[in-house]
């Protein structure tokens, strides 16, 4: 049995009738649209199970991935019962997040920092490093990430 395909931005075009860029408009720039396309845009959107713009596709056309990556030194329990780190993390997460940016945490391993593979694979337009020794491995794959 085939399973129905997931409704795309083209479905929701098609359906309204309007261009592929219209209903792109109606998240991304909605000052662009008459409040009511707008609306009848995503009340459609909704009708046809369409939950918005693929964050995957819009990081690789915009070559932005709205995350700030936060490589620790040591591992997530260790790492928490630093009060400094604490207030750190509160002051970032509330700022990152003002910018509608997430914040991506990369436990460490015996101080030496998240994994180098850890840190290739990440997705974060920008590194934070906490607490790591100048010669860590993490800090050189974050270098030649570019």
């Amino acid at each position: 049995m085939d399973r129905p395909r997931k409704p795309t931005l083209d479905t929701v075009a098609g359906a309204v009738g309007v261009s592929r860029a219209t209903v792109s408009n109606a998240y991304n720039r909605p000052d662009q649209l008459s409040a009511a396309l707008r609306e009848r845009i995503l009340e459609t959107a909704a009708s046809l199970g369409y939950a918005g713009p693929d964050p995957v596709a819009r990081s690789l056309a915009t070559r932005h991935s709205a995350a700030v990556g936060f490589m620790l030194g040591q591992g997530l329990s260790a790492s928490f019962a630093d009060a400094a780190l604490s207030i750190v993390l509160d002051g970032l997460a509330s700022t990152v997040d003002g910018h509608d940016h997430c914040l991506v945490l990369m436990p460490g391993r015996d101080r030496g920092g998240p994994r180098p593979e850890t840190v290739a694979r990440a997705q974060a337009d920008v590194v934070v490093a906490y607490s790591l020794p100048d010669d860590a491995p993490a800090l050189t794959a974050v270098c030649a990430q570019g």
